[in-house]
């Protein structure tokens, strides 16, 4: 009878021990890489890709230390057919590959954790836990924190992020902090506790206006800068063209009709000026700054100055 309860216990030791196997139960294990993005809700999206050298079951296993939704799994021939079993310390993924190739097999995760996440007023913690049960090769993991959030300041007998070695960068978009920990050959049977302290630094409304008056908002005010840039310079090319003479004025609205720039055959055309006659007003307008004068050819090419005019 006592042998009986002996056996069954053992039995009951090795059943649950199985269970904590996170990834598969295959022979090595090439690349790790899990990505866990944190929304203001608490909740967190898991993105988990792994690339097996070899597979020895017939079955891909993968455990979660967390109660999750939303899953889909896929390999390199399409989604996966999975199911999941429930334990009061997390959730085992098992499917069903598309292929009975186990060599360079690879696959990928995308489910929902619940429950990761604890606040305190405007601090908030994250923390996912990790056991490593087959050989790998490389390790990462990566924290996306929520929209307006950052790691808490380091201080004196405290780290935001544990463990230390963790790596602090962003999203490509700039708006996400992220921390990433990443592992060469990680010792096999040791488990691994990762953890964030964040706080709120902006404020994110979700209110349905609040975008498109922001956006109204902005536009009106790219509306004004650019009608105020047009009425100062209107106003400056007044002033300008007072101060010239009708010859002056005439050479300068053929330079501005003219997107600035033309050479000065041209303009001895269209003004009907005699050669010497447009040499001598270009540089008079030449010494005032008002124009530049820069030799091609058998020509000259007559410029408005930028700081002057345009």
């Amino acid at each position: 009878m006592r042998l009986r309860v002996v056996l069954k216990l053992i039995l009951a030791s090795f059943l649950l021990l199985s269970s904590f196997s996170s990834p598969a139960f295959a022979s090595f294990i090439n690349t790790h890489e899990i990505s866990v993005s944190i929304d203001d809700s608490g909740a967190a999206e898991a993105s988990v890709d792994i690339e097996f050298a070899d597979l020895t079951t017939k079955e891909v296993y993968y455990f979660v230390f967390s109660r999750i939704d939303s899953l889909s799994a896929s390999d390199n021939y399409g989604m996966l057919l999975c199911n999941t079993k429930v334990f009061s310390y997390g959730t085992q993924i098992t499917c069903k590959p598309n292929t009975e190739d186990i060599y360079n097999y690879s696959v990928h995760f995308d489910f929902n954790m619940l429950g990761l996440q604890s606040q305190y007023d405007d601090n908030f913690f994250f923390s996912y836990d990790y056991s490593m049960k087959i050989p790998t090769d490389q390790f990462a993991i990566t924290f996306v924190l929520p929209t307006g959030t950052a790691l808490m300041e380091k201080e004196e007998g405290f780290s935001p992020y544990s463990p230390e070695g963790g790596v602090i960068g962003s999203t490509d978009d700039g708006r996400h902090i992220t921390v990433t920990w990443s592992e060469d050959n990680p010792s096999l049977g040791s488990d691994y506790s990762y953890r964030v302290f964040y706080e709120q630094v902006i404020q994110i409304y979700s209110n349905s206006w609040f975008y498109p008056v922001v956006s109204l908002f902005a536009l009106s005010l790219v509306l004004v800068s650019f009608m105020l840039f047009r009425f100062r310079k209107a106003r400056k090319i007044k002033t300008v063209l007072s101060v010239l003479h009708e010859g002056e004025r005439k050479v300068i609205e053929l330079l501005m009709g003219k997107e600035g720039i033309c050479d000065q055959r041209f303009l001895v055309k269209e003004t009907g000026f005699s050669k010497a006659k447009m040499s001598r007003i270009i540089l008079d307008l030449e010494e005032r700054g008002l124009v530049t004068k820069t030799r091609r050819g058998r020509t000259n090419i007559i410029k408005l100055s930028e700081k002057k005019i345009r």
